[in-house]
Parts: C-alpha cells; structure tokens; sequence
C-alpha cells in the first residue's frame, strides 16, 4: 500500500499539516510527502491513494491572484508572516491541471480560518469535487484543520492530522483488500 500526500503550503500550515497526515499514515503504509512545485510522478506511478491538500483562499482552491496577494501580506510586518519556502508559484488547481495519472483512490484536506468554519466553501471540497468527476473513489470526506486569525495552527491540529493519517491508511488497506 502506498499513500502519496501532495501538498500546496504558503505560510507553513498546510506543509506542517501534510507532513502531519503523511506520518499518521505511514504507520501502515509505505508514504510520500510531495509539494505541488515538485515533481511527483514516480509517486504517483506506484501510488494507491493520493491525500491532496491546500490553504483555503475565498472558499476555493488558491488561485494566482489569491496568492500574489498572501505574498503580499509577508510585506505587513503587523501580520508576522512568512512564506512556506519561497514565493508560491503555483497550487493545487494547476497540479490538477497538469492530467497527471493518478491513483484510483483519494481524499483531500484543507487549512481555513476557525472563525469560518461555519461557511461551506473550502479548497478539500473543492478537489474532492474535481476528483470525484474524474471518477477517482472517494475514502474520506473532505477535512479541514484550521488556523486561528494569526495564521496559527489551532492546538491539536497537527495531532488531528497525524489520527487522520492513520485512519485513510487503514481505509486504505481494508479498501484495497476486498473482494
């Protein structure tokens, strides 16, 4: 069984999120962690289930502007922020994009604002969409981990991720083996 978490991250929340997931998993699965600026089709070649993941901006999926503009907010020196590792070029709607074959099994995960919780739109909702139209199956629903106000992972977050991880491992290998 092998478990590839692909991973869109621009302050750190979401690739601490990601890894998170990825260590959860590999307690019963062999696992990758992929950026969305690397390559990832050897991963992906010998992949059973892809674990896609990304920050929500506007209750999408980042989009080229949304980004220029979470870059610009590093320039604010009120906000403490800072980039993940570099300047995001692009996300998880151009990996999308790019038609690369991928596994038949998947779930998708996002980082939001708590406070917005409560609104349904998300960037995992909005990849599970896309790959449920490719006809890829489904092993868990959509799941967002949030940040505060600050851009600060909410205590227990990155516990939540790593139990989550576990848990599509293990609905990995009990999907994977039935008849």
């Amino acid at each position: 069984m092998k478990i590839v978490v692909v991973y869109e991250s621009v302050f750190g929340n979401t690739h601490r999120i990601a890894a998170a997931i990825e260590q959860g998993a590999r307690h019963a699965a062999s696992t990758s962690l992929v950026s969305v600026s690397e390559p990832a089709v050897a991963e992906l070649a010998s992949a059973d289930v892809l674990v896609l993941g990304g920050p929500t901006h506007a209750f999408l999926m980042s989009t080229p502007a949304s980004r220029r503009e979470a870059v610009s907010w590093t320039q604010d020196p009120n906000r403490h922020l800072s980039l993940d590792s570099g300047e995001p070029i692009s996300g998880i709607r151009e990996w999308l994009d790019n038609d690369v074959a991928l596994p038949p099994l998947f779930a998708t995960f996002d980082t939001r604002v708590a406070s917005m919780r409560h609104l349904p739109g998300s960037a995992a909702r909005a990849a599970d969409k896309e790959l449920r139209s490719r006809r890829l199956k489904r092993l868990a629903p959509p799941t967002s981990f949030y940040v505060s106000s600050h851009n600060d992972l909410l205590p227990d977050e990155e516990e939540r991720a790593r139990a989550w991880g576990e848990q599509l491992a293990r609905a990995s290998v009990a999907t994977v083996s039935a008849p």
